[in-house]
């Protein structure tokens, strides 16, 4: 995902003491790539036996996050329905 303070760029424009000296540093928050790395984590929980049951990280590409998203969910649950140990 596009880093939104520098715009995608890696660089940001701060002042150096006065409003019109600026001077471009590499961005704070994606340290300078330009890209952010964004992680849905999905978790199906047993709510009475107080345990996981299984967990996934996705990293998500904002073309189509919904579908990426719902596929982790589905792979979840079909794990469960599998391995009914809960």
């Amino acid at each position: 995902m596009k880093c939104n303070p520098c715009g995608g760029t890696g660089k940001e424009k701060v002042t150096n003491g006065e409003p019109d000296n600026l001077e471009e540093v590499k961005c704070i928050e994606c340290k300078g790539t330009g890209e952010r790395n964004i992680v849905l984590t999905v978790t199906l929980w047993d709510e009475d036996n107080e345990r996981e049951i299984a967990a996934e990280n996705v990293s998500l590409d904002f073309s189509d996050p919904i579908l990426e998203g719902t596929s982790a969910l589905r792979r979840l649950v079909k794990y469960a329905e599998e391995n009914k140990e809960y």
